[in-house]
């Protein structure tokens, strides 16, 4: 009997490395959809294919945002912002 999860892997640099890719397939295949239903609409005029094509616009933007979200949060912390805060909000400078 096998023990474990599919993917054991959480933290570490395979962890970041599938999560960056995921959010760059999940982009990828966002602007992949709206090319198609652009080309669709553009070829029937549908409505039906116009507000499919509205909703993957905005699923792209949402997988953008993602996108940068993923980048933020994987970037190492600011040091220096860090240790200004501490400094200014340390109890030995305000008398405590």
């Amino acid at each position: 009997m096998a023990t474990g999860t599919a993917f054991p892997v959480t933290h570490g640099a395979s962890a970041s490395r599938l999560r960056r890719l995921a959010t760059y397939a999940s982009v990828a295949v966002a602007v992949l959809l709206i090319a198609v239903k652009l080309a669709a609409w553009l070829e029937t005029g549908s409505v039906a294919l116009l507000s499919s094509l509205v909703d993957s616009l905005l699923d792209a933007a949402a997988s953008l945002v993602n996108l940068f979200a993923v980048r933020h949060a994987m970037s190492p912390a600011d040091r220096a912002s860090s240790s200004a805060a501490r400094c200014c909000c340390s109890p030995r400078r305000y008398g405590g």
